[in-house]
């Protein structure tokens, strides 16, 4: 889910909402997602340079979410449309309107599934309209040089650490938000029994004993380093 927002004057707003993965699946869908925000970014700087220069304050900046919605016909007789609805439509939305000129804001969802593809950058965590908890968000800087993978690796007590399935990097990054397994099961639509399963698998990945141990070692991965 990518909401870019345009803003003119007086902070009037365009917004622009895209889809990925509907109708037709596709792969990767994040990083799809990230890669088409990026190149809107380089696309737009030009004209957004051009436009200031005769007057104009427009700027640009772009929301990403990954998750479920609700799909359907949106609207009322003689105007309808396709739409959808849901938590991952809004938090995009918001992470649009939160972000300042040129910045493309991601959820932790979508920095643990492109963590590989792009190097970004973790804001903290911010409390966002419509969410009980703050969220743990993330900018994104710029595609990875080809040839230089992003670390893999973390500090267990063994120093061994399996490779995370990209499903038990979206669990990790429910655990440091502190959910519970009923809850993680809840946000990724699972059996409550999968979402055990995962944080055991998880737990014997990284060579760890606590939940408390994964989440410190997810939040010092995206810690930024001077």
């Amino acid at each position: 889910m990518l909401c870019p927002r345009r803003l003119w004057p007086e902070r009037q707003s365009a917004r622009l909402t895209v889809l990925f993965n509907d109708p037709l699946p596709i792969n990767d869908p994040a990083g799809q997602a990230v890669r088409l925000a990026l190149t809107m970014r380089e696309r737009v700087a030009g004209l957004l340079a051009g436009w200031r220069k005769a007057g104009y304050a427009l700027d640009f900046t772009v929301g990403i979410d990954l998750g479920y919605a609700t799909l359907g016909t949106i609207g009322f007789e003689g105007k309808t449309e396709d739409g959808a609805i849901g938590t991952v439509v809004h938090l995009a939305a918001r992470l649009a309107g939160e972000a300042r000129g040129g910045q493309i804001l991601i959820s932790q969802r979508v920095q643990l599934a492109t963590e590989t593809l792009v190097q970004s950058t973790s804001l903290g965590e911010h409390t966002i309209s419509g969410f009980l908890k703050p969220l743990p968000i993330f900018v994104v800087e710029r595609l990875r040089a080809a040839g230089v993978p992003a670390e893999t690796s973390g500090t267990g007590q063994s120093g061994v650490i399996g490779p995370l399935t990209e499903r038990e990097r979206e669990v990790v990054g429910l655990i440091v938000r502190g959910c519970t397994n009923r809850e993680i099961a809840e946000e990724l639509v699972i059996a409550e029994g999968t979402a055990v399963r995962h944080v055991a698998n998880i737990l014997n990945k990284l060579n760890m004993k606590s939940r408390a141990q994964v989440a410190v070692w997810a939040v010092e991965r995206t810690r930024p380093v001077a």
